[in-house]
This record gives C-alpha cells, structure tokens and sequence, in this order.
C-alpha cells in the first residue's frame, strides 16, 4: 500500500519536521509497521533512543504513532496496533 500525504494548513506537525513548509521540499516521509501491540512497541522505540513524533488517537479509540527515525533511516516510522478479530 502506498499513502499520499498532504498538510493543508502552516502549522507544526509531524510532516513539517521533515519537509517544512515553504522549502519547496517533498519525498518519502515515513515506512508504517503494523505491531502486535502499540504500547509495547512505543517502549521498544523509546528504549531504542527514538522520540515520538506524533501521538494519535481517532475518535473511535484507534491510536497510531509517528517515530522520529529521520536521523538513522532517513523517514519517519509510523506504527499502528493489528486489529483483532
């Protein structure tokens, strides 16, 4: 699956910190894996040395997070909990 991306406003975001706005930049910003379970792997990532870059929760209750890998991959990471059945 591939996503495109767009923010539609000039505020801060998790976007911006890559490619800020006005720089005329644009590219790969982020790889997502899909994790058993999303508070185990924040910890992973934190342990790690990563910092979060975003914290998301819909309305529904569904949370993902934006890891901040830039310096050592290069884009960001985003991870999302599998959904059970």
């Amino acid at each position: 699956m591939i996503e495109f991306v767009q923010q539609n406003n000039p505020g801060p975001s998790a976007f911006h910190d890559l490619y800020p706005e006005g720089s005329g930049r644009g590219g790969f910003h982020h790889v997502a894996l899909i994790v058993d379970s999303l508070a185990a792997s924040r910890r992973e990532f934190a342990n790690a040395g990563f910092v979060e870059a975003l914290y998301a929760e819909m309305n529904d209750g569904f949370a993902f997070v934006m890891v901040d890998a830039v310096a050592r991959y290069g884009h960001m990471i985003e991870l999302y909990q599998a959904l059970r059945r």
